[in-house]
């Protein structure tokens, strides 16, 4: 890694090289001169490019986070005043996982069964960095004005090693051995300026409006993965370099976008008191404006028949009847680069040879502009009726335009997706109050949603070796929502609740992560079925056990219950399995259960809470070519955290989280039985933090 991995950026050790840009390299194509690249050229840019490709192992130190808050508010005037806050945050945190079930496999005999294909182990560690500085400006001119301004920075990085192994049927079943190293970080600069304005000579007339302006940049630098497959070579066993578009290579992407949003809510009282009429209308405007650009580059071997062959003392073998962690930096070394020169000084073939796989459509520009204007009436017909109504026009349109990313300035842009909507979206919601303390809600509306521009984006990626390539479907389209809530409610104190809901949604052209065909392996990609139906209710009570004696008072059950079922329909099945099944990450029940206790007595001054969370089996993975979907079972999930007050100034807190530490199981098929696709256990996580206040 870099000097600068703490702070979550890179310090310039992983970029791709200056002398990289503006053109492909390649020994098989023409450069923008009319001349090849030689041998020693492309030697001398493998050298450039050439970084750490090993793991290695140490200790990590302990989780840690820090944050700082400071504000103030400052009287200008008898009306004016100006309120100053500002608060920063770090965070660091490590996670490993050891031996990982990782499966890939093939459907047998018409999709009857199931036949193994790789059955992978891995191990991997993550390094994560979060912190982030929030200001805020608030300027009250007098009680009916005010201005707010807002501005945040913020980085997210992750550092990952993982190395992964196993049997692999198309070797032979011989061991193949994949070693990646990943970092990515994120960084978002945002600022927005609003005002809200009352205006009692307009019946209490009221104005909000705000504007922002957001800039999110994602940078991958040098991606590396080395894969290795066990073999014998002159009797010695080892593991040989293995020429694969996974191995040896190295991967750069960058992601900027730029996103300007404004907005405006006019909210006009009709009629006077507690529960007047009243109308509300306003716009939104939101322009986003992204491009992204990746390189592929990998050290393979010369093409044939200038092939060479690996011996026991080649670089490109490494010894020993199992993987050492030093084996990708041995094989891609300057011996395994270096030109060899006969006795008349002729250069002949490297071992390994820098070779660039970069793609037409791996940069792309993409815009997204949405306008949207609605009107609303929140009216009162009766006395115990509370009726809210208005429609939304929104107006959507999503662009992407791809060019070569080694030549940007010369590449030609070339549509790849253009989805637009107009779309008129209603919307009713009624409130009757049964009586003081109940109430009975009805809501019907229209929604749509607009797919990611990842899931539009031709852009093809694979996160593992002998793992499916994923990539955007440009001709994805917009999703119609229909949506209806009952929902029944009753407040028997201030702190209680308990209520029942019922709800039923209809999608038309939803979108779906599917797996379609694609040359000998599959293809994870985006898709719009024609129709899918969700409908479901909930049970939802916080209770306080004050009613069995008075120092119960503090402690409170709080708990609720989902049960949805929902159905996706194809009219061609194509690759897929099944023509209908649950809409995929759709959970069919999901149980969230407290035991709260708060005591705010300065004598005691004690928070605690128990959480136990569990979801029903769910869809992940789409099946496809007979093979069957892949369900991710259910998890329970169990966490305690507890806070002590010292005084008037002083905190301690204490956490334990995933104190089950019951195993992620992904199965090919809804039994928790069936074939694992991929099994693993995250640990256990405890805590102890210190808060001080003045």
């Amino acid at each position: 890694g870099g000097d600068l991995d703490w702070l979550g950026v890179d310090d310039g050790s992983r970029a791709i090289p200056e002398s990289f840009a503006g053109e492909r390299i390649q020994a098989r194509i023409k450069r923008p001169d009319g001349t090849f690249f030689t041998n020693e050229q492309l030697a001398e840019l493998g050298r450039q490019i050439d970084r750490p490709m090993s793991t290695q192992t140490q200790l990590a130190p302990p989780n840690h986070r820090f944050s700082a808050t400071i504000g103030n508010t400052f009287k200008l005037t008898d009306e004016q005043k100006l309120g100053v806050s500002l608060t920063g945050s770090y965070n660091r945190s490590f996670q490993t996982r050891r031996n990982v079930t990782v499966v890939t496999a093939d459907s047998t005999g018409g999709g009857t069964g199931l036949a193994l294909r790789n059955d992978y182990r891995l191990n991997d560690s993550q390094d994560s960095v979060r912190w982030a500085f929030l200001g805020g400006l608030t300027y009250e001119i007098n009680p009916d004005h005010r201005l707010h301004l807002t501005g945040l920075y913020a980085i997210s990085a992750d550092d990952t090693a993982f190395e992964l192994e196993g049997p692999d049927q198309e070797r032979g079943n011989n061991n193949i051995h994949e070693t990646r190293l990943t970092f990515e970080s994120r960084r978002l600069v945002y600022g927005q300026l609003r005002g809200d304005h009352e205006f009692p000579i307009l019946n209490d007339a009221r104005l909000d409006w705000n504007a922002s302006l957001a800039n999110a940049v994602r940078d991958q630098p040098d991606t590396r993965a080395t894969v290795f497959q066990q073999l014998d070579v002159d009797g010695i066993p080892g593991y040989v370099f293995e020429d694969d578009s996974q191995s040896g290579f190295h991967f750069f992407s960058t992601l900027d976008e730029l996103t300007f949003g404004a907005g405006m809510d006019w909210l006009q009282p009709i009629t006077e008191g507690e529960d007047s009429q009243k109308i509300k209308f306003g716009s939104r405007l939101d322009i986003r404006r992204r491009t992204f650009d990746a390189r592929r580059y990998r050290f393979a071997f010369p093409p044939p028949p200038n092939t060479p062959q690996a011996d026991s003392s080649s670089p490109v073998f490494c010894p020993g009847t199992s993987f050492t962690q030093n084996c990708p930096d041995r094989a891609i070394s300057d011996e395994a680069l270096a030109v060899p020169f006969d006795e008349n000084g002729t250069p002949g073939f490297p071992l390994l040879r820098l070779d660039e796989g970069t793609r037409e459509t791996d940069a792309y520009d993409a815009n997204v502009d949405v306008f949207g204007f609605y009107a609303m009436a929140d009216l009162h017909p009766h006395e115990d009726l509370r009726v809210i109504m208005g429609p939304r026009i929104e107006l959507a349109q999503q662009s992407i335009r791809t060019y070569a990313p080694y030549d940007p300035e010369n590449a030609e842009l070339q549509d790849q997706a253009k989805v637009t909507g107009e779309n008129i979206l209603p919307a009713l919601s009624m409130v009757y109050e049964v009586v003081d303390n109940m109430n009975l809600r009805l809501a019907v509306s229209r929604t749509v949603a607009r797919p990611q521009l990842r899931e539009i984006a031709p852009f093809a990626f694979v996160n593992y070796f002998g793992g499916y390539p994923e990539e955007g479907n440009p001709n994805l389209r917009f999703t119609q929502i229909w949506n209806g809530d009952l929902r029944w409610e009753w407040f028997p104190t201030l702190s209680e609740v308990l209520a029942a809901s019922f709800f039923v949604k209809r999608f038309e052209d939803p979108i779906e992560q599917v797996i379609v065909a694609n040359g000998s392996r599959g293809l994870i990609t985006y898709q719009n079925s024609p129709t899918a139906n969700l409908i479901g209710g909930e049970l939802e009570a916080r209770k306080s056990f004050g009613f069995i004696s008075d120092p119960l008072k503090d402690l409170s059950l709080i708990a609720n219950f989902t049960l949805a079922l929902s159905q996706v329909e194809f009219d061609e099945t194509g690759f897929l399995t099944n023509d209908k099944r649950p809409l995929a990450n759709q959970a069919p029940w999901i149980v969230n259960a407290s035991l709260d206790y708060a005591n705010d007595d300065p004598d005691v001054g004690l928070r605690a809470r128990v959480l136990y969370n569990i979801i029903g089996p769910r869809i992940v993975q789409v099946g496809a070519g007979g093979l069957p979907d892949v369900y991710e079972q259910p998890r329970h999930q169990l966490d305690v955290t507890a806070a002590k007050t010292i005084g008037e100034s002083l905190e301690i807190t204490a956490s334990g989280r995933n104190l089950v530490n019951h195993r992620f199981l992904a199965t090919f098929g809804p039994k928790a039985s069936a074939q694992a696709l991929t099994r693993f256990t995250r640990g256990v996580t405890a805590s102890l933090g210190l808060r001080i206040k003045y």
